[in-house]
């Protein structure tokens, strides 16, 4: 009795607060009040006197308290929870198959609302895996404020990489103190890592000085897109690599295109970093490989792969670093010397801030990043390029007027932007609200007691921003699953302003690369290189997707990011 009233009792007279208690711990509060309840309704009269008495006032007060209304901040979201399991989490109460992904967290919005918890295998806290799902901005935007100064991210999951690099002796994964990850941990290694990392390359500013690069190598890829259509991924992982090889060593890779490029080892380097990827996806969500991978009971052969693929990137990476490194001043181009390498090498001898060797490391961790997470992203806007035609071409239109008005040969950095191109842009933004490649990219674990959707959690709670559902709500979008890129014009976006629709336009939904202090630090380059690539597809060739009428008719999965499996596409020259 006494513990159900106690779950009646505010913790302060003033509070407006709940908080919130284990699930077990609810379910023993709820069976405490049902038999209040119970006990009020049949009068129980045995016991002694004493007891009776008190037992009497205590059901009269518990019933009272059930009597009166609770008040509610107006922000206040009941928590709802999918039934989770020890170590597995939800992987046996609900759908988590890649290949449904959007379907999946679609349904779990439909059954648990809008803020609910779910067992994540391999990202979750506690022995259930427990994950708070976040999918209110306003809400997840006090996560990011409670991060501390030791922010998480969700590189903090990737155990089997982390394992192997710490195993291997690899420096990026030799945090400061015992069972620390380094570059892939939350110490003040992480932090002197990644702020090296994201000097001239996360800024907006040094992020632009790479887009001309960008476009010279999309330029030259676009011309062996025909070769691949059969396989089109095998073409974007190439020109992802081509295009961020423009970032890292100022240099044109052109191994997209069959007939020009002479050296296979960029391919290599392409094909293991794709495959790494994916299966790292596949290692990191499968909850048997990480119960048997972290406890070292069995080492499975897709682990064994995934290492082996690991020290083959660092191999090669370290090889193509090294080339550049030995490069006398005076050998080095102009285009080179506006490289992350070149100015990173600057930087490393003058500050000494990271060894020589961290430098290496970090250059090869954010080429392979590089390759298949970009090109998921790509693929979905070719995708949707291919089964619109007149959205094409419109968008064709608006590129070649834009190049003929700028007296420019070709794209250029300020064609690429929102003011010369907005139906471009528009398109590019439909594309991540209807397909995002990655719909889940903020985990984050508050650093103090939080209060979320009017409920007290503890410090450690692990949230996680589920942004598809909302910007698919038929209440905030109309026809929200049609690809209508005229949504995210000016005048409709002023037309949302002052309604509940306005939502849909918080930076948080805008581009798949997280949020806070462990934003990818590639994100602004990605984005560049995403709309080089597709802008430039668009200007070269007409591109149709026989047979498929909608991006619905094409199935996906999970590569580097969630991707479309693309059909055969056929390519028209324009001219």
């Amino acid at each position: 009795v006494l513990y159900a009233r106690s779950s009646h009792t505010p913790q302060n007279k003033d509070s407006t607060t709940m908080r919130l208690y284990p699930p077990h711990t609810l379910a023993l509060r709820q069976s405490a009040a049902r038999a209040v309840a119970i006990a009020v309704e049949a009068k129980v009269t045995t016991g002694p006197p004493c007891l009776q008495a008190a037992f009497s006032r205590r059901c009269k007060s518990t019933a009272a308290a059930a009597a009166i209304p609770q008040q509610h901040p107006s922000n206040y979201v009941e928590l709802k929870h999918v039934p989770k399991y020890p170590f597995v989490g939800s992987a046996l109460s609900v759908n988590m198959d890649p290949k449904s992904f959007y379907e999946n967290w679609q349904a779990l919005r439909k059954k648990y609302g809008r803020f609910y918890t779910i067992g994540m295998p391999g990202f979750g806290v506690d022995i259930y895996q427990t994950v708070h799902v976040v999918t209110d901005p306003h809400e997840m935007v006090k996560v990011i404020r409670k991060e501390g100064k030791r922010p998480s991210g969700a590189v903090q999951n990737q155990w089997a990489l982390k394992k192997h690099m710490k195993a291997a002796g690899y420096l990026l994964a030799a945090g400061d103190k015992e069972g620390d990850y380094g570059f892939f941990g939350r110490d003040d290694t992480w932090k002197r890592l990644r702020t090296f990392l994201q000097t001239d390359l996360l800024a907006p500013k040094a992020a632009a000085g790479y887009v001309p690069g960008a476009i010279e190598a999309a330029r030259l890829a676009t011309k062996g897109a025909p070769f691949y259509k059969g396989d089109l991924h095998e073409w974007l992982h190439y020109a992802a690599f081509d295009m961020f090889c423009t970032v890292m060593f100022g240099q044109i890779t052109d191994c997209s295109n069959p007939k020009t490029f002479t050296q296979v080892e960029h391919t290599e380097f392409a094909s293991s970093a794709t495959e790494f990827l994916q299966l790292n996806n596949y290692m990191n969500a499968n909850a048997m490989e990480i119960l048997l991978g972290r406890s070292g009971l069995y080492e499975t052969e897709k682990h064994k792969r995934l290492k082996s693929l690991l020290d083959d990137i660092f191999a090669r990476g370290r090889r193509f670093v090294n080339d550049f490194m030995d490069k006398e001043e005076a050998e080095l181009t102009e285009f080179e010397k506006k490289s992350w390498l070149y100015h990173a090498m600057k930087r490393q001898a003058e500050e000494q801030t990271v060894s020589k060797e961290e430098m290496i490391e970090l250059a090869i961790v954010g080429l392979s990043a590089a390759v298949d997470t970009t090109s998921s992203l790509i693929a979905w806007n070719i995708l949707h390029m291919a089964t619109n035609q007149e959205i094409q071409d419109k968008v064709y239109q608006e590129l070649t007027t834009a190049i003929e008005e700028s007296g420019a040969d070709g794209l250029t950095a300020e064609i690429l932007s929102k003011d010369k191109t907005p139906f471009f842009f528009a398109c590019v933004r439909e594309a991540h609200r209807v397909s995002p490649a990655a719909g889940l990219a903020m985990f984050k674990t508050c650093a103090e007691e939080i209060e979320v959707h009017g409920q007290t959690f503890d410090k450690g709670t692990m949230f996680v921003f589920e942004g598809m559902t909302t910007v698919r709500d038929k209440e905030l979008v109309d026809k929200p699953t049609e690809f209508i890129p005229e949504r995210w014009l000016p005048e409709a976006v002023e037309a949302r302003k002052g309604t509940p629709k306005e939502v849909i336009d918080h930076a948080f939904f805008k581009e798949p690369f997280s949020q806070g202090a462990r934003k990818c630090p590639g994100s602004r380059v990605a984005m560049n290189e995403n709309l080089a690539l597709v802008a430039q597809l668009v200007l070269d060739w007409k591109i149709t997707a026989p047979g498929l009428n909608s991006y619905k008719d094409a199935t996906y999965g999970l590569r580097g990011a969630i991707s479309p499996n693309l059909p055969k596409l056929e390519f028209a020259p324009r001219s």
